[in-house]
């Protein structure tokens, strides 16, 4: 069975993939002396609530819970992985790199390209995977390897600082007015005056800053191709 990227942006979500807490389970004898068995949310100091798991003979087996707790924990990590592969996979397939030449002081020229399909569309979701973000439309997704700044109602903030993701989620149900691709950042403008700007260049030593998905992918009548931004750093110091 094939699992779609909605699919698996779903499963993100499910498993926590925002940016909270991991999971652990907490077995009686064997993590700890005495009491019942349960999952522990959160770490030392960032405690969530505790959460019990029953059947109707009784607690859950020490095996469930460790089911549980792994999945809800390492699911980011799976799913990341198979993004990778797909991507990998996806270099034998008809794909388009955006590739830009050596960039001077003075900026580059660049051309069009199908950014044009994220306007008019809702920003339906933001999802928070370890280094780098996904802007969920209905439809098309955009991936910021770079560090996306964000800005709304006079106030902008850089991913991860703080109040970054705030700022992030709550441009989630407004629409996409127009986006610009320029020599230094992809702008996407949403309606009301926000804003996010994805950098065309990053410090860390990265491949891709940027990748556009499209709404149908694979080799499916009418797919299109996915977009790469390819990192490229200023050739000397401004």
């Amino acid at each position: 069975m094939d699992v779609s990227e909605e699919a698996l942006s779903q499963l993100l979500l499910l498993s926590g993939g925002d940016g909270s807490s991991s999971w652990r389970s907490m077995v009686e004898g064997r993590d700890h002396l005495a009491g019942d068995s349960f999952i522990m949310v959160g770490t030392e100091g960032e405690r969530g609530e505790d959460i019990y798991v029953t059947r109707d003979s009784g607690a859950a087996a020490a095996e469930t819970l460790d089911l549980i707790a792994a999945a809800r924990t390492h699911l980011p990590a799976l799913i990341e992985e198979v993004r990778r592969l797909r991507a990998a996979t996806a270099a034998s397939s008809p794909v388009e790199h955006r590739t830009q030449h050596q960039r001077p002081v003075d900026g580059v020229a660049t051309t069009g390209t199908n950014l044009a399909h994220l306007v008019g569309e809702e920003l339906a979701g933001v999802f928070f995977v370890r280094d780098y973000v996904e802007l969920s439309f209905d439809g098309p997704t955009l991936r910021a390897f770079s560090g996306p700044v964000v800005s709304l109602h006079g106030v902008s903030a850089t991913f991860p600082g703080l109040g970054s993701r705030d700022l992030l989620c709550a441009l989630i149900a407004r629409t996409v007015e127009s986006v610009d691709e320029d020599a230094s950042a992809l702008v996407v403008n949403f309606a009301g005056g926000g804003v996010i700007r994805v950098p065309l260049w990053e410090a860390a030593d990265v491949a891709e800053v940027a990748a556009l998905v499209p709404a149908r992918t694979g080799h499916e009548e009418g797919y299109e191709p996915t977009v790469y931004w390819e990192n490229v750093r200023p050739t000397r110091e401004a």
